[in-house]
């Protein structure tokens, strides 16, 4: 099919007639309906803490105005270490944190959060992601729980309660010296 020049300029008019109207009517080839993955990767990955490794993440975007959107995330992370909660506190002089183990290093655990975004200028800016559920309930590194604190059913475990029963009963035995020694005194 031959196609004329008046014909091919007619079309050319007609196409630059349509790109100008998609341009009026705010449907320019360059704006998207979502932020950019990466950028939505990272504001998750900066609001999570440092020993929590994001590993995956996948969005649904939903448009809440013509520059806005809620983006939902599912967030995979892995902790780099082994994460830990509380077990039990056993009281003394000083007391024992007895630790257990809530998530292996490089276990994947799902996260489920959402961000606002906002579009203005060829640029989304996104809010602090905000996560439904409690992080700690991750748990924690080691480190984060002080020195007193042992994982429980460990050697070191046992050896430090053994240490503060020892500690309570030489405390008992020298009370009752002195409790002895002044009845004795008492008595004279």
């Amino acid at each position: 099919m031959k196609f004329s020049h008046a014909r091919l300029l007619a079309l050319s008019r007609a196409a630059g007639a349509l790109a100008a109207l998609a341009l009026c009517l705010g449907c320019s080839p360059h704006q998207t309906d979502a932020p950019p993955a990466d950028q939505v990767r990272a504001a998750f990955a900066a609001a999570l803490p440092a020993y929590l490794a994001v590993t995956e993440v996948e969005t649904e975007t939903l448009p809440t105005a013509a520059d806005q959107a809620k983006v939902n995330a599912k967030v995979t992370v892995a902790p780099k270490d082994t994460l830990y909660v509380n077990d039990r506190r056993i009281p003394g002089d000083p007391s024992i944190l007895l630790i257990k183990p809530a998530q292996a290093a490089g276990a994947k655990v799902t996260l489920y959060g959402s961000l606002q975004a906002q579009h203005a200028l060829d640029r989304w800016t996104l809010s602090a992601p905000e996560f439904p559920n409690d992080l700690a309930s991750l748990g924690q590194p080691r480190s984060a729980f002080g020195v007193q604190c042992f994982v429980a059913g460990s050697p070191e475990a046992a050896a430090a309660i053994k240490a503060l029963q020892d500690h309570a009963d030489a405390l008992e035995r020298e009370m009752q010296a002195r409790q002895e020694k002044e009845r004795q005194a008492k008595q004279a």
